[in-house]
């Protein structure tokens, strides 16, 4: 078979072809009278958020943050001296709304005459970005899974004896202990011990929502209910901290594990709680709210306490990352966004207008 060089009427659908696969082509010209952009194709104006009209009024370079256009002005000398650009690298653009988006760049040059010709290849990384970080999300949280499934193992192994041994001595403390006095004190101990006992083994259960987040049948749950149990038992700790308020209505049912719900809203409304600086009832508040979405149903706890910086916004969510104060488990956040990424959902966190943050759970409505 004979390979034709590639001809002009091949053209149009070779360029059709790169802008359905969503590949951004920018031809400039660099030469006496500065860099000129020449053509780009739709998906160049997509990945940048401007059109061909927006684009062709404005410098080259300026979709560019101030720090990547003095690297790409560099780079732009060096090719002037000869020098080629790296085949491939990555950069950030800067859409009219402020937002960055990662790109990726492969350029090839050519001479023609005095002036410099560049056929520069734009992708958007973001999805890819996405898709990485997710990927490294899963993998740490099955390694974090592998741990605490055997750590919860050899924390209840002695943890049984020990509750064991507990109930066996209050039964035999009139035996041992005729004295009432002295008997009742000792009861008093032991049932100390014994509380104590039952929240470590409260704790070894929510450390096994990562070794198997799917644990619980799947049936249709009307949400309105576990989010009212949730306040409900969420109420003794809160309403000495903070005023609690809540506005529920009926929302469509949600495939998932009633008991698994409720423990991931009860976080969110525990960690809002350990989000206050003071007791200050009349001037803290915690208020639970739900609402029906476009195929989601959506349960979103705000507070006005202490507000979270972006860095710790996007960590909130990692296990043993105390994103609302040193009193915090790290692992209330963490168990939320397990339980409901295993049901298809998504869990965020974000800053309140006026202080504060909102935590948020989306869930998929149940199909019929």
């Amino acid at each position: 078979m004979t390979v034709r060089v590639l001809e002009p009427e091949m053209l149009s659908p070779l360029l059709e072809a790169m802008d359905n696969a969503g590949i951004g082509l920018v031809i400039t010209s660099d030469g006496p009278g500065g860099l000129v952009r020449l053509h780009d194709n739709r998906s160049v104006q997509k990945i940048l958020g401007r059109t061909a009209e927006e684009l062709n009024a404005i410098p080259v370079m300026s979709v560019l943050p101030p720090e990547e256009r003095a690297r790409m002005q560099a780079m732009r000398e060096q090719v002037r001296t000869g020098t080629p650009p790296p085949p491939l690298f990555e950069t950030v653009a800067v859409r009219p709304d402020g937002t960055r988006v990662p790109i990726e760049i492969g350029i090839a040059n050519f001479r023609d005459g005095d002036h410099t010709i560049a056929m520069v290849i734009m992708r958007d990384l973001t999805d890819r970005r996405a898709m990485q970080t997710r990927l490294l999300e899963a993998d740490r949280l099955s390694t974090v899974g592998a741990l605490c499934a055997g750590l919860a193992h050899e924390i209840n192994n002695p943890l049984t004896y020990v509750m064991l041994h507990l109930g066996g001595l209050r039964r035999s403390l009139e035996k041992w202990i005729p004295d009432p006095a002295g008997r009742g004190y000792v009861a008093g101990v032991l049932e100390t011990v014994m509380s104590g006992c039952d929240r470590v083994s409260a704790a070894v259960r929510e450390l096994l929502v990562f070794a198997d987040p799917a644990i619980g049948r799947h049936g249709p749950v009307e949400l309105r209910s576990v989010v009212e149990g949730a306040i409900h038992a969420a109420a003794p700790l809160v309403e000495a901290r903070a005023t609690l308020r809540s506005e529920l209505c009926e929302v469509a049912p949600v495939n998932g594990d009633p008991p698994r719900l409720g423990q991931a809203v009860l976080n969110l409304i525990i960690e809002a709680a350990l989000a206050f600086d003071d007791d200050d009832r009349d001037r803290n508040l915690v208020e639970v709210t739900m609402r029906d979405g476009d195929g989601w149903v959506i349960v979103e706890v705000a507070d006005n306490g202490r507000t979270l910086d972006a860095q710790a916004a996007a960590n909130a969510f990692e296990p043993f990352f105390r994103a609302r104060g040193a009193t915090s488990t790290g692992i209330g956040l963490a168990v939320t966004r397990t339980i409901v990424a295993a049901l298809g959902g998504s869990a965020s966190i974000d800053p309140r207008a006026g202080g504060g943050v909102v935590a948020t759970i989306r869930l998929p409505k149940r199909r019929p």
